[in-house]
């Protein structure tokens, strides 16, 4: 029991960037909300499987909602031209 409680603690800390050595990324450290998505099976698929992808390629954790974000990011002017409309 005592082993799982160190785990967790150490898990817990190391999300918090509170392990010494571990600096989190930009992108770890912005502002975040957690929210959710209604979208098809499909595209969740092809998102989950390109954020895998991307995990092997260049290290890392599969992440979804960091390719989401990257997508947004790409294409912020537009979608900001959109909203002046």
């Amino acid at each position: 029991m005592a082993k799982r409680q160190a785990l967790a603690l150490s898990m817990a800390a190391k999300a918090k960037g509170k392990i010494a050595g571990h600096d989190p990324a930009p992108e770890e450290s912005a502002e975040t909300i957690t929210t959710a998505i209604h979208i098809p099976k499909a595209t969740w698929n092809l998102l989950r499987s390109v954020a895998f992808h991307r995990a092997q390629d260049q290290g890392g954790r599969a992440s979804v909602s960091k390719l989401i974000a990257e997508i947004v990011e790409g294409h912020r002017g537009t979608l900001e031209l959109e909203v002046k409309r």
